[in-house]
């Protein structure tokens, strides 16, 4: 962890009795005996994919300080967010790191250094499991930290807090621990398909004998068979059989046991957990070539508008404060089209023909420098109000109807 994480507690320790932190309780989960929390649930590719689509998505939108529609390059808290949130970590990797924590473990924390103005001036991720919220004898709310034995109680006011909807406001709920039994279903056809393609004699079935055998010699027989011909190392192998052996097959349909629909239904519980199309998870059995594209919508919509939202209002409070007046921060959800060069040209052609964008606005978001005279607005002149489309085909028929008679 940190160097700055590891000297904490011999800046600001206090040696009470140790308390585990509250947000502990949503660690653990079992489904059967399959054990679930956020390491295993990793394992199976569904949550991993879905937990890293949605924080590595936000994590690319650039983050930065505004003021009056235009970005305050000069704010210290601009600095911190598009450059360096601190000395050991990039933007991405910060903010990559705050969303996958809240998703699995529904709760985010980094906690923010101020210089002696009272400028801040680093954010430093906690781990999750080590902070549990709390309020004091007069119900103002604090951060525990708690380490091997000892904790520090840090005030609300310095301490970033990303957090899952929850039922008190305060701590967010793991979407590992709701969707514990969808997961460890999930895990549990894993290792059964595990287990039936690596143990399972190839072909299966039963030997059959034309005299009764001694227990010694069945051990063997058996054992012998299952070196020679068991496991998915043997697969194709002939078998010879002597004496009057007989085999029947006994084969295991996986259809029979709807083991490939159980695994598609776990991508769809997923994807529903986390509020994704199933073909991001890699699932195009329902995606077609028309809803791709409003599925893609949605899932800007739904799944990422939302956490840059919690970022935003966190820092306009916590990082500006009541100085902001007219200034805040924003995720440019336009980092969402970098990869898709005809959508952004065609938002520019349209913005440009309207009046919404400039030369030069649009060159700088191509990271291009301005060009003289890009500055400047333009809208088109073909459209014309209807009330003057009126006037000037009246005036166009006066002129049509007086021509004869003015040249008589």
């Amino acid at each position: 962890m940190f160097q700055w994480f590891r000297n904490i507690f011999s800046k600001r320790v206090v040696k009470p009795q140790h308390q585990q932190p509250e947000s502990d309780r949503y660690r653990w989960f079992r489904y059967g005996e399959v054990l679930v929390n956020e390491d295993t649930a990793l394992t199976l590719s569904a949550v991993y994919r879905a937990a890293t689509y949605i924080a590595q998505t936000t994590a690319i939108l650039p983050w930065g300080v505004y003021e009056d529609y235009q970005v305050k390059g000069n704010d210290p808290v601009h600095w911190l967010l598009r450059r360096r949130p601190n000395s050991e970590m990039s933007p991405f990797e910060f903010k990559r790191l705050m969303v996958f924590s809240a998703l699995l473990r529904g709760n985010a924390y980094a906690e923010i250094e101020f210089n002696n103005a009272g400028v801040p001036m680093g954010l430093w991720p906690l781990p999750s499991h080590s902070v549990a919220p709390r309020r004091d004898s007069s119900g103002t709310l604090f951060y525990r930290v708690s380490g091997i034995g000892d904790y520090v109680d840090i005030p609300a006011s310095h301490i970033f807090h990303v957090k899952n909807i929850g039922s008190d406001g305060i701590v967010g709920i793991s979407i590992i621990g709701l969707a514990s039994r969808s997961i460890g279903m999930g895990i549990a056809a894993e290792e059964f398909g595990s287990n039936l393609f690596q143990r399972q004699a190839v072909p299966s079935g039963v030997l059959e004998v034309q005299k009764e055998l001694s227990g010694e010699a069945a051990d063997r027989l058996r054992t012998q068979f299952g070196e020679n011909f068991g496991g998915g190392k043997n697969a194709g192998k002939p078998i010879v059989l002597e004496e009057g052996m007989k085999w029947s097959s006994i084969i295991i349909n996986p259809e029979d046991l709807q083991f490939i629909e159980s695994r598609k239904f776990t991508i769809e519980e997923i994807a529903r957990w986390f509020g994704l199309p199933p073909h991001k998870l890699a699932d195009l059995t329902h995606g077609t070539f028309s809803n791709i594209e409003h599925l893609s919508i949605e899932v800007v919509n739904d799944a990422i508008t939302p956490w840059c939202k919690c970022f935003e209002e966190e820092a306009d409070y916590k990082l500006l404060g009541r100085r902001r007046g007219n200034v805040y921060t924003k995720l440019d959800l336009r980092g969402l089209l970098r990869g898709d060069n005809e959508s952004r040209m065609r938002g520019y052609a349209t913005g440009l023909q309207n009046g919404l964008y400039c030369v030069n606005e649009c060159r700088e978001w191509e990271d291009l420098p301005p060009v003289p005279g890009g500055d400047k607005y333009f809208v088109q002149m073909q459209m014309t109000p209807l009330e003057q489309a009126g006037v000037v085909q009246q005036l166009t028929t006066s002129e049509t109807d007086d021509g004869p008679e003015s040249s008589e």
